[in-house]
């Protein structure tokens, strides 16, 4: 699942994304939990809540991922799962199975999902948010569908269950996609390959000959100076355009500044060519300011890269 194609529209990634897992290992260790937590649950809420909470907690385990990562693929199954735990834990805290099972099984699946969510809080790799959004769905469906609850003296139907546990996955659903921002960070990336490649394009500037004639100085920096430096000007209008997170809008700003600096400098060094090099040391000046601007900007910023979260 990634979150960027999902806000785009790929909704249907919520779901599938579920099925999908990074080694057998992964799928192995899912699917031993899922047929522990299913033998204990389905016969004690039915088959179609049981289907119910693990499709749903994994979509709301996905959304709560999206909302906490910025550029991520996350596969696998334990937003679900992590949903059944939830349902598990509402089971027994409302004494749902037999009382001398109940207490050993509530302190030994307590202590398995503190195990889970410390070890998903630690290590690589692991999309915790999509475990906590899995685990708090999957308790509050269940506590809204399995157990009687009254509205004045009159019990809640299940067709009113139903309808609010809709409402509130609709009324979750809409938040994330309403106030995550879809960043643009592939566009960004392909922008700054123009811009770098017109960088390097500028760099043969300062290797123009001596031995060249006043029209080919011109030429030269027209061509190695002018073009390039103005087609950078044109990508940092376009990089403008982009919905970009707080790290890669300073880099684009950082690169605007550059862009900016850069023109200047080849309408200058094309200036003193002109004029048989009368403007020589501000020339000299310009070009080491330059120089200095690119050494403080090159690498100053790390990126993050897309990787993939296992849950």
């Amino acid at each position: 699942m990634n979150r960027k194609l999902v806000l785009e529209g790929d909704y249907w990634r919520l779901i599938s994304y579920q099925f999908m897992h990074a080694s057998f290992r992964h799928l192995f260790f899912n699917m031993y939990a899922f047929v522990y937590l299913g033998l204990m649950i389905e016969n004690k809420i039915g088959w179609k809540n049981f289907l119910l909470i693990y499709i749903l907690s994994g979509v709301c385990g996905g959304l709560n991922s999206i909302a906490f990562h910025e550029n991520i693929y996350t596969v696998g199954a334990s937003g679900a799962i992590m949903g059944l735990f939830g349902s598990m834990m509402a089971l027994l805290i409302n004494q749902f199975f037999e009382r001398s099972a109940n207490k050993a099984l509530l302190i030994s699946t307590g202590f398995v999902l503190a195990l889970m969510l410390i070890n998903g809080s630690i290590t690589p790799m692991v999309d915790n948010a999509c475990h906590l959004g899995g685990l708090i769905a999957g308790f509050l469906m269940t506590y809204l569908l399995v157990f009687d609850h009254q509205w004045g003296l009159k019990k809640i139907s299940s067709t009113i269950k139903y309808a609010n546990i809709l409402f509130l996955f609709g009324a979750f659903t809409y938040a994330i996609f309403a106030l995550t921002p879809v960043y643009q960070p592939e566009e960004f990336a392909k922008l700054k390959v123009e811009f770098d490649k017109n960088m390097r394009d500028f760099d043969q500037v300062l290797w123009m000959k001596a031995s060249y004639s006043k029209s080919e100085k011109e030429q030269h920096v027209y061509q190695n100076g002018i073009k390039p430096s103005k087609a950078n000007l044109l990508v940092t209008k376009k990089m403008a355009k982009l919905n970009l997170n707080e790290q890669y809008t300073l880099d684009k700003n950082l690169k605007t500044k550059l862009a900016q600096e850069t023109y200047e400098a080849a309408e200058l060094l094309l200036k003193d060519v002109k004029s048989n090099h009368q403007y020589k040391n501000e020339v000299t000046n310009k070009i080491n300011n330059l120089i200095q601007m690119q050494v403080k900007f090159r690498d100053s910023l790390g990126h993050k890269t897309q990787s993939l979260y296992l849950n």
